[in-house]
């Protein structure tokens, strides 16, 4: 019998001896194959399949309408040794179903992405127990060898783009599969990383890393791995850029500053602590005078708005609200509106300035800002 091909990752796909099938009868006959082949194992009774389908519907059209979507997919896949409910269903067939249930054929010729990805960690989980333990599954390559065919067979979201707008429970159940095997996705990136790491393979660790940061930015510990392979790969610049990206992605994501690990990563090997273990890929430079971590963006983009200014050639902007261009302070009296002492502030009065909180603030932020620019020198990026 031919095989039937189910890609679930990324976009849904269905092949039937390589031929695509894309002539379904509607979107829920997709769903019913769908979730007939991602929970097979176990018949499914058919109320429960035209509840998770027509929810909003009576029982009777529910089931009505589960009938003839089971015939319009039967129809599709070519599962013409099935087409009639029968007690002593065909072994090559897809689908099996009686008056009562329906359940998706785990003998047929057959294979579905979700299930393979799956199997192979299921088998990195039973081999790590038997043998050798999780501390150390980075030695092992069979564990290696199922690892790299999980992280391949994971190309997207489970069922990107995929949904039904009148059916809360297929939705929640598709997402709830989504979130566990974007986790476990996370999971397979994470090892197959630090196993790569191990064995000295920095190339491939590296590209590694950068698909699990694909998925999860946020990760702190994946920012710092991908900062010691390209130490340890001699691109010393390029780790130090990956410590910027880190705060980007930790301040855009989550809202918080690196870790006190990261900040110390970062100076490790900004003074040169982690020896290179491979050939510099970047041209190499002199030693450069030890400078401190990149500004912080809020301070370096006060910065740069007043040297775009200088470089224009206009004038500095003076010390006072008026001249800074900012708008109204926000006091305790509310939004919008601004104070008498801040009033005194723009006009120049001396005994008024210290009463204005925007002026200093702005010129610590420019104290702090000179400071930096000095130490970086030429380094600064702009």
């Amino acid at each position: 019998m031919s095989q039937l091909r189910l890609t679930c990752f990324n976009t849904f796909q269905v092949t039937r001896d390589a031929v695509p099938i894309t002539r379904f009868h509607s979107v829920k006959t997709r769903a019913l194959l769908i979730y007939l082949a991602i929970e097979q194992g176990a018949p499914h009774p058919r109320d429960v399949l035209a509840g998770l389908l027509w929810p909003d519907h009576s029982e009777r059209r529910a089931r009505r309408n589960l009938s003839q979507n089971l015939m319009e997919l039967r129809r599709a896949i070519g599962d013409d040794a099935a087409s009639a409910v029968t007690e002593a269903p065909d072994d090559a067939a897809y689908l099996h179903s009686d008056t009562h249930t329906i359940a998706f054929n785990p003998t047929s010729r057959h294979w579905v992405d979700v299930l393979a990805f799956e199997k192979h960690l299921a088998t990195v989980d039973e081999h790590s127990l038997q043998t050798h333990g999780h501390a150390q599954a980075a030695d092992c390559p069979t564990c290696a060898e199922a690892l790299r065919q999980a992280a391949a067979l994971y190309t997207g979201p489970f069922l990107a783009g995929f949904s039904i707008d009148d059916s809360d429970l297929f939705v929640n159940w598709l997402l709830t599969r989504r979130e566990y095997y974007h986790q476990r996705a996370v999971e397979t990136f994470s090892r197959l990383a630090a196993h790569f790491e191990h064995t000295g393979d920095l190339n491939a660790a590296q590209q590694v890393v950068r698909q699990l940061l694909d998925l999860a930015p946020w990760q702190e510990e994946a920012h710092r791995q991908l900062m010691r392979l390209l130490a340890r790969a001699g691109q010393r610049t390029h780790a130090l850029a990956q410590y910027d990206r880190l705060c980007s992605a930790l301040e855009d994501e989550l809202g918080v500053p690196p870790s006190a690990e990261s900040n110390a990563l970062y100076d490790q090997i900004l003074a040169g602590e982690i020896a290179a273990t491979a050939s510099p890929t970047e041209p190499t430079a002199p030693p450069s005078p030890p400078r401190s971590r990149p500004l912080p963006r809020r301070l370096f983009r006060h910065w740069r708005r007043r040297h775009t200014l200088w470089a224009r050639g206009g004038n500095a902007p003076a010390s006072g609200c008026a001249d800074r261009g900012a708008p109204p302070h926000s006091g305790a009296g509310g939004h919008g509106r601004r104070r008498q002492d801040d009033a005194g502030c723009a006009s120049g009065a001396p005994d008024a300035q210290p009463f204005c909180r925007r002026c200093a603030v702005g010129q610590r932020l420019e104290q702090h800002a000179a400071r930096h620019v000095e130490r970086l020198g030429s380094r600064l990026w702009l």
